[in-house]
């Protein structure tokens, strides 16, 4: 799957630092990853889903967007990634 045809990155929520620094390093685009840190803070490993919850209920996705959700484990290692087609 190529970059263009991602519509959101969704990263762990544990650090606004942390997703500016992966958003950067990844040369990703701005628009393209979704943060709601700066509104619940360190949610732990519930905080994928919330921000899914979050950007479903504020109307950003659509049908047909495609989400990767970039989970972490407690320890803050990335071990995997879901692709989703909303």
């Amino acid at each position: 799957m190529a970059s263009h045809e991602i519509t959101f990155y969704v990263p762990p929520q544990v650090n606004g630092r942390l997703i500016d620094e992966m958003s950067r390093k990844k040369n990703l685009h701005g628009a393209k990853v979704f943060s709601n840190f700066d509104k619940v803070g360190n949610t732990s490993s519930a905080s994928i889903y919330i921000a899914l919850d979050t950007m479903n209920r504020g109307q950003h996705l659509r049908s047909g967007d495609t989400v990767v959700l970039l989970p972490a484990e407690a320890t803050k290692w990335t071990y995997g990634a879901i692709i989703l087609r909303w």
